[in-house]
C-alpha cells in the first residue's frame, strides 16, 4: 500500500555503509595484531592456560557471535507468527475512514 510520500533521502548512515564496515575490519584486525604482538612481547595475567594462546579472544568472539546468529534463526522459527496473526490488515477505504473520525474528535474537542 503506497503512502504517497517521497521517501526520505539516504541518512548519513546509510550512505556510508562500506566505509564503516571496512573501518570495524580494520580495528578487529588491527586488535588482532596486536594481540599477537603483545604475546611474544609481553606478558598476560591469565587464570587458565588456554588465554595465553593468540588471538584467543578473538576466536571466542567471533564463534559466539556465529552461535549467536545460528541459535537466532532457530529461534526466529519457533517465535515467529502468521502475518494475519492479530487479524487482516485494513483496507485502504477503512484506513481512509479511521482517519476521518479522528478528525471529526479532534474538532469536537477543540469547541
Amino acid at each position: 500500500m503506497s503512502t504517497g510520500k517521497t521517501p526520505l533521502p539516504p541518512s548519513w548512515f546509510e550512505r556510508n555503509v562500506q566505509a564503516i564496515v571496512r573501518g570495524v575490519v580494520a580495528v578487529c584486525v588491527g586488535l588482532l595484531i596486536f594481540d599477537v604482538v603483545f604475546h611474544f612481547v609481553g606478558h598476560k595475567h591469565a587464570h587458565f592456560d588456554f588465554e595465553l594462546w593468540p588471538g584467543i579472544y578473538a576466536l571466542v568472539g567471533f564463534v559466539s557471535y556465529v552461535g549467536l546468529v545460528l541459535t537466532a534463526k532457530q529461534l526466529r522459527k519457533v517465535l515467529s507468527r502468521d502475518v494475519n496473526y492479530y487479524g487482516d490488515e485494513p483496507t485502504a477505504h477503512e484506513h481512509e475512514h479511521e482517519h476521518e473520525h479522528e478528525h471529526e474528535h479532534e474538532h469536537e474537542e477543540e469547541e
